[in-house]
C-alpha cells in the first residue's frame, strides 16, 4: 500500500512513529502491522483515491507542532 500512494518506507516510518526496518518486515510479511498503522495507512490509500491528503497532513502536522506563547493572558 505504501507504494500505492508514493511514500518512501523511510517516510513512512517517521510519519508512524516507527523505525524504517519494521516498515520493510511488514512489507515482507515478516511480522504484522498493527491495527492502528494498517487503519492509519488505509486511511491515507483511501484519501489518495479520492485526491485528498488529509491524513496525512495531520501526521505531518504532529511532527512539527507548532509551538505556543509560553504566557497566554485571560481578561476578565
Amino acid at each position: 500500500m505504501r507504494k500505492a500512494v508514493g511514500l518512501p518506507a523511510v517516510t513512512l516510518a517517521e510519519l508512524l512513529d516507527t523505525s524504517p526496518e519494521t516498515v520493510s518486515r511488514w512489507e515482507r510479511g515478516v511480522s504484522h502491522i498493527d491495527r492502528a498503522a494498517f487503519a492509519i495507512l488505509a486511511g491515507i490509500v483511501t484519501e489518495r483515491a479520492d485526491d485528498r491528503s488529509d491524513t496525512l497532513e495531520r501526521l505531518r502536522a504532529l511532527r512539527h507542532p507548532t509551538r505556543l506563547g509560553q504566557m497566554v493572558q485571560i481578561d476578565a
